[in-house]
């Protein structure tokens, strides 16, 4: 396997690309939630990728939900954003590969940095691009920096992580180091964790994940159920622990996650070569603790605890005092890519292999 498809796994493997590979039935349980939440057991959408609307989606990379209630969906297959309506009808879409203005040649991730402003993450490029509501180029800048990944909040501020070591894919990879910076939304520099773990080479291995909110950052590395609070400015608030124990993981988990890294390469020709190299490396003992941090408008967060084959989604909600206020349960293997208000949008694959977008209803309970 050639030494760039090496690395690029290896960024894969850090979490720094969204999940692809999400084999579950999409309708065999209904949705549950415990504590202080209520979900509506069945999916408020449930969109085909390739369905009979005119959607056709290559491969979903990330997904919002703007204030109007329709959705707009990054392609990494394509490179391209697609836009829906309310309903999951597909409108329209923009972008395609390339480096002009609003091109993509790696779509990572799509947010909303300020209400209904797209901000589009190009990681090969270095290079967020700036859309408006409707799809229209705004700007394109390179963050300070050269960060492998960006996360921002509604507000505006932004957490750039870095890699400073890059390595192949190895059961004896040494711990992936990293920085992360926190800017606001005009780039300013405000303050800085300095270098840190940033997480392990291999399939099913403990990864730093970030959140930010609209006071706060979360840092986690999935090594432990601890969860670290920060100021934006990158001062120590708090630490908290998550009500999971660290279990084995299954040949069915391993599978997944190996599946879902060679899915998001783009050459058929990389994957097989990939999944033979991944496959030689041995499982690590533990899953990690979590496997995505995320935070909604309250500023709660919510932690992904379930693994990649096991064919359910459980979420933890913490508030920002890290007191835990609820669980949530899909009852498919969902990547989560966004928690609103009243809402969780995320992806899932069916056994035949084709992809659906769900949007669940949620609801505090008085």
């Amino acid at each position: 396997m050639n030494p760039r498809t090496l690395i690029r796994l290896s960024l894969l493997l850090l979490g720094l690309a969204c999940s692809s590979e999400r084999a579950s039935d999409t309708s065999r349980l209904a949705a549950t939630a415990t504590g202080g939440f209520s979900i509506d057991p069945v999916p408020a959408l449930d969109i085909v990728a390739t369905g009979a609307n005119g959607l056709i989606v290559g491969s979903v990379a990330d997904a919002t939900r703007l204030s109007n209630g329709s959705i707009v969906v990054a392609d990494h297959a394509e490179s391209r954003i697609l836009y829906l309506d309310s309903s999951g009808r597909f409108v329209r879409e923009s972008g395609r590969r390339g480096k002009g203005p609003g091109e993509y040649i790696s779509l990572a991730s799509i947010q909303q940095c300020s209400r209904d402003t797209l901000f589009v993450w190009d990681r090969v490029q270095g290079r967020m691009v700036v859309l408006d509501s409707a799809g229209e180029f705004v700007r394109q800048y390179r963050p300070r920096g050269n960060p492998d990944d960006v996360i921002c909040s509604l507000h505006g501020d932004f957490a750039l992580t870095t890699i400073l070591n890059r390595r192949a894919p190895s059961a004896r990879a040494p711990l992936a180091r990293g920085t992360v910076v926190l800017t606001n939304a005009r780039g300013d520099s405000v303050g800085s964790l300095g270098e840190i773990g940033l997480g392990e080479s291999r399939p099913l291995g403990s990864v730093t994940k970030v959140a930010v909110s609209q006071d706060r950052l979360y840092v986690g590395t999935g090594d432990s159920a601890f969860v670290a609070a920060y100021s934006l400015a990158g001062e120590p608030l708090d630490t908290f622990r998550l009500g999971r124990a660290l279990r084995a993981p299954t040949e069915s988990n391993y599978e997944a996650a190996i599946e879902e890294l060679v899915t998001s390469l783009r050459s058929e020709s990389d994957r097989e070569p990939a999944r033979e190299y991944l496959r030689k490396i041995p499982m690590p003992e533990y899953l990690p603790a979590y496997r995505n941090l995320l935070t909604d408008t309250s500023g709660a967060l919510y932690a992904v605890t379930s693994a990649l084959g096991d064919g359910v989604t459980e979420i933890q909600v913490i508030d920002p005092n890290g007191r835990r206020i609820g669980e949530l349960r899909l009852p498919v293997d969902v990547s989560v890519f966004e928690v609103g208000t009243d809402y969780i949008l995320g992806a899932t694959e069916d056994p035949k292999g084709e992809e659906h977008i769900l949007l669940y209803h949620i609801a505090r309970k008085p």
